[in-house]
């Protein structure tokens, strides 16, 4: 739909990453059928997820591989972003306490190895340093807690599984100066900046609410205002607004 309702067709072929939309989304329409049709494909291609993530996750907590930002202080691996790294472990993290939460029956080794994967997966995604990582970690834990409080289903494994992530993850957040400051002292009430760049979105946006003002247009006029060389750039960075500024109101309703 952003190809049908984009006033500028040319900025959107010299754009990289909506083509990428666009082929991740044909390919798990794919991959989600095949799942459907065979699910011994599904837990074998989850298995193999899970094993590579983790594989990622323990070379960056050992440092193997692992970069650091010297001006922020968040750690990655080499041809990595930190965000998409946070979102992979993440991801994993939510995958292993499934596995913990939703067994009628696991054994005690499978468990405490389970229990290991996502202090290890929880350590990563704190390197990073990503806000957004955390927050999903947390609402994990507090959909756990509501499960211990309503369900007696794998009771103690969940008591255990929330007592040693909750302290591992206060213990990190409140000695480690990257979330310290990323959380409190880098403006954490502006969502890291990005709350003057979805406003300045939404006040160009107004000039054409209904089609949108075209990306090539969008671009050249936040340009324009903010700059070649400002912080903030021309991706507003939210999806849901970037098509609302660029091509009006009927993308992301489709989206939504």
């Amino acid at each position: 739909n952003f190809i049908i309702f984009n006033t500028n067709i040319e900025i959107l072929l010299n754009t990289t990453y909506y083509w990428k939309y666009l082929l991740n989304i044909i390919f798990m329409i794919f991959l989600t059928n095949d799942f459907i049709n065979n699910p011994k494909t599904y837990k074998y291609f989850l298995n193999i997820f899970i094993i590579i993530s983790f594989s990622y996750c323990l070379s960056l907590v050992i440092g193997f591989f692992s970069k650091t930002n010297l001006e922020s202080g968040r750690i990655t691996l080499l041809g990595w972003k930190e965000n998409d790294l946070s979102f992979l472990f993440t991801l994993t993290y939510s995958l292993i306490v499934g596995f913990i939460t939703d067994k009628e029956k696991i054994s005690k080794l499978k468990f405490f190895v389970f229990q290991i994967m996502t202090l290890i997966l929880l350590e990563g995604v704190i390197l990073t340093g990503t806000r957004m990582g955390i927050f999903v970690i947390i609402t994990i834990l507090g959909i756990v807690l509501l499960s211990i409080l309503f369900t007696k289903k794998n009771y103690w494994n969940k008591i255990k599984y929330f007592i040693f992530n909750l302290v591992f993850l206060t213990i990190r957040t409140t000695n480690l100066n990257v979330i310290k400051d990323r959380f409190f002292i880098d403006n954490f009430t502006t969502i890291g900046g990005r709350i003057e760049q979805w406003n300045h979105a939404l006040q160009l946006s107004n000039n054409s609410p209904i089609f949108g003002l075209g990306l090539n247009n969008y671009i050249n006029q936040t340009l324009g205002v903010l700059g070649e060389g400002s912080k903030s750039g021309w991706d507003p960075q939210n999806l849901f607004i970037e098509l609302y500024a660029s091509c009006g109101l009927l993308p992301p309703i489709i989206i939504l």
